[in-house]
């Protein structure tokens, strides 16, 4: 008998505007970029008839190594909370759940993750919740930290140091210990109401769940995550040409990964491709070859990982037929002699 009560809301046909809506403002924000920078297409084309196939056949291997190690993280989180979801399960979900969170705002859509967990181990939906919470928010407590001093770095074209990566670690404990407060602010004084009190202890959860005893191992494996999808990002540019030390690439893909998560277009087009102008220009990039690595970036972080979810998704329609319980064999009565 579950114990937690489990508000599901009832589903609601939801508008496309909004959606349509951010696509608009993202291709407005990409034209006034094409329009004012003046872009010289014929480079454009040039640069990205240059690619060599075999860099950025690697980035992709890399995004794929990207997600299986986020899946991890996740499904560690998963067991804390006595959900025994398996691996192969959690990669399908995290994958179908990615393509979904491109088209959603702030990646708010990443939550679905909950709800295919709930329906396949018919458990409550708030452990589920709580474990998708917590995940992202490793994620958004590593960019917190980053991407100050990434931008920094970018801004003064300053070089890694010992002093920068003491200000991470300041930085990020002092993200874990606020965390840990408000978890538990949120989980005291709950507020009156069955919804809002049932929100306010899944996220006061999650929050507690970053400083944790499994809260180390969720850093471990979010910064080996980033480290992987940093390279990644360096391929593509090796992919252009482009040689750019690892370091001054993390620190560009790091103030990137912050402002693709404003809720102001769909998949990132438009801030992206401004972004990565602005910072690359810093290492006297061309606007077109930033652009053709926008291209990139787009094609790999974004399309192939929606093909990737989307055919995860395929799968789980496959595999959710009803399965029947085969019933134990009838033993023949004995006498005993």
């Amino acid at each position: 008998m579950n114990s937690t009560p489990d508000p599901t809301p009832t589903a609601r046909p939801r508008s496309a505007w909004p959606l349509v809506g951010r696509a608009a403002v993202g291709l407005a924000l990409l034209l006034g970029i094409i329009v004012s920078r003046r872009l010289d297409f014929p480079a454009l084309g040039a640069a990205m008839r240059g690619v060599d196939p075999r860099l950025l056949a690697a980035a992709a291997g890399g995004f794929i190594l990207l997600m299986a190690l986020k899946s991890w993280r996740w499904n560690l989180l998963l067991r804390s909370a006595g959900l025994d979801y398996g691996f192969a399960a959690s990669f399908r979900s995290y994958l179908a759940a990615f393509a979904l969170g491109t088209l959603t705002p702030g990646r708010l859509g990443e939550l679905a993750r909950a709800a295919q967990v709930r329906a396949d181990l018919k458990a409550d939906l708030q452990p589920c919740l709580r474990s998708v919470v917590a995940d992202r928010l490793f994620d958004l407590l590593f960019l917190g930290a980053f991407g100050p001093v990434a931008l920094w770095a970018v801004m003064t074209r300053h070089t890694a140091t010992v002093w920068l990566g003491v200000a991470f670690l300041v930085l990020y404990a002092a993200g874990v210990l606020a965390a840990r407060a408000t978890g538990r602010l949120l989980e005291r004084g709950r507020p009156r109401g069955r919804m809002l009190g049932w929100a306010a202890g899944c996220l006061g959860g999650a929050a507690r769940d970053l400083a944790s005893t499994g809260g180390l191992a969720g850093a471990l494996f979010t910064a080996l995550a980033y480290a992987v999808y940093f390279w990644a990002s360096q391929w593509l540019l090796f992919s252009l040409g482009i040689t750019l030390a690892y370091w001054d690439v993390a620190c560009v893909t790091g103030c990137l990964s912050l402002v693709l998560l404003l809720p102001i277009s769909v998949a990132g087009v438009g801030p992206r491709e401004g972004t990565l102008i602005f910072l690359l220009a810093s290492y006297g990039i061309s606007r077109e070859h930033a652009l053709a690595y926008s291209l990139l970036q787009l094609a790999v972080f974004t399309l192939f990982g929606g093909l990737l979810g989307s055919i995860a998704l395929a799968v789980r329609s496959r595999r959710a037929t009803p399965q029947t319980v085969a019933s134990p064999a009838v033993q023949p009565l004995t006498h005993s002699p």
